[in-house]
């Protein structure tokens, strides 16, 4: 499993962030976005396939527990602005979360960060343009008490893993 740097999407998003937040200092990426992976993610976000994301949730708790990760005290799922839920119906950040909060035991509070604004669609930007796409999109909505958070985002890295 590979610890990276925080992406510059994460980052731009961050930015944005209108309550005190603490800042990021890692992220854990227990797949590589490639075949056959890439096709499931695709098929769960495109196809309604969500049982994929109840397998791929399952298996990223069981690589993150064999890799000795720790887990969070809480997971809180990327929200998608509303016009994109009503059209997908549903967050697949959202539903990839749920069992992997369930077989790592820890809450999942989907109230703890707010989309602030409608962003186009990130597939086919390059990594500047996902960065400018996403920066002030988000905001938490209340401060947390956990010290220890995961936050669940599904799409795949804005740029190669740092080393």
């Amino acid at each position: 499993m590979r610890s990276l740097r925080v992406t510059a999407p994460l980052r731009a998003a961050l930015r944005g962030v209108r309550h005190p937040f603490p800042a990021v200092s890692r992220a854990r990426v227990p797949f590589l976005y490639a075949y056959p992976l890439d096709a499931l993610i695709k098929a769960a976000k495109f196809s309604n396939r969500l049982d994929y994301l109840n397998h791929l949730g399952r298996i990223m708790a069981d690589r993150l527990r064999y890799a000795g990760v720790h887990p969070p005290e809480c997971l809180v799922p990327v929200p998608l602005h509303w016009r994109r839920l009503v059209t997908r119906g549903y967050n697949q950040a959202l539903e990839l979360a749920r069992p992997l909060a369930r077989e790592l035991g820890v809450p999942l509070d989907t109230g703890a960060c707010r989309r602030s604004r409608y962003t186009e669609p990130q597939t086919g930007l390059s990594a500047r343009d996902r960065a400018r796409n996403v920066r002030s999109a988000f905001r938490v909505a209340r401060a947390l008490p956990y010290r220890h958070r995961w936050s669940m985002m599904s799409s795949r890295p804005a740029a190669p893993p740092a080393s």
